[in-house]
């Protein structure tokens, strides 16, 4: 257990699958699960030597990486490996339930990035049922334990993967060019965040009506426009305060929140801290 961790964990549905992983294979399993976290769930890691996939069943929690804060919610994907510090917790009022896919191997971190894209990162797939179901499928399958049990799992993550890669991209079809519609406004948030006060401003650039961008964020992000924008402004606030010597009256101002009370309470919300909290823990943690 790392220092700061409160692995308040209320169910465990645990196989460990290392022992049976072959030498020389590259990557391997290393374990499989279904947990229910408490409300005092807290992890933090520092250059983690494995790769973790973790999907959200239900609840609702948080995940850092590196400075970026990002929320967790039913049906989202979030994987971490070696390299960066992470850090994840719960909502008090509906902690998380998570299928986790545990792998290990140098080539682990690079087989999980030629699908996501990067190998620490928080995504929402458009098929979560699909995703569920295969993740569920190994976890089945390692608890049975029969012949060839290890060898399935190892095959079957790869089926995940590419199962979670098949939500976040499209073929040549409508639904891919809506994805690529929301992929560019999306990237001009991403590039302006810190200027914009309304993320309508992204719909206009985009060449479509504000209508249609809420609808292609509501289906491929899970949320609205002006929340991404939002969480965005929290992000590099949350960089700032451990970063700088800035004061949370500074960074509202350079956000262009309207007072320092408007930005802590959209902080606190957005990352379930308040900004002193986090600039005290964060900014020790990360040293």
């Amino acid at each position: 257990m790392a220092s700061g961790d409160t692995l308040d964990i209320a169910y465990k549905d645990n196989v460990y699958l290392g022992q049976m992983a072959p030498s020389g294979a590259g990557w391997g399993l290393s374990r499989v699960a279904h947990e229910r976290w408490g409300r005092e769930f807290h992890a933090y890691r520092r250059n983690p030597s494995g790769q973790i996939l973790l999907y959200v069943v239900s609840g609702k929690g948080w995940f850092r990486i590196g400075r970026e804060v990002v929320e967790l919610g039913q049906g989202m994907v979030f994987t971490f490996g070696p390299g960066e510090d992470h850090e994840f917790w719960c909502d008090a009022r509906r902690p998380l339930e998570v299928l986790i896919v545990g792998a290990t191997g140098r080539r682990a971190p690079r087989v999980v990035r030629e699908s996501l894209g990067a190998s620490s990162v928080a995504v929402r797939p458009s098929n979560p049922n699909r995703v569920a179901d295969v993740m569920t499928r190994i976890l089945e399958t390692a608890k049975e334990a029969r012949p060839f049990a290890y060898e399935i799992c190892r095959a079957m993550t790869e089926v995940l993967l590419l199962t979670v890669r098949a939500g976040l991209v499209g073929g040549d079809s409508p639904a891919s060019s809506r994805v690529a519609a929301y992929q560019e406004c999306r990237a001009y948030l991403d590039r302006h965040a810190e200027r914009l006060r309304s993320a309508a401003a992204a719909a206009d650039a985009c060449g479509i009506s504000r209508e249609h961008m809420c609808r292609l964020f509501r289906e491929y992000g899970g949320t609205t426009p002006q929340t991404y924008l939002l969480r965005l402004r929290v992000n590099v606030a949350a960089h700032l305060l451990v970063s700088t010597a800035e004061s949370v009256k500074e960074i509202a101002a350079r956000l262009n929140f309207p007072d320092q009370y408007a930005f802590s309470k959209t902080f606190k919300k957005l990352t379930g801290r308040a900004p002193r909290y986090y600039r005290e823990r964060v900014g020790v943690s990360s040293r």
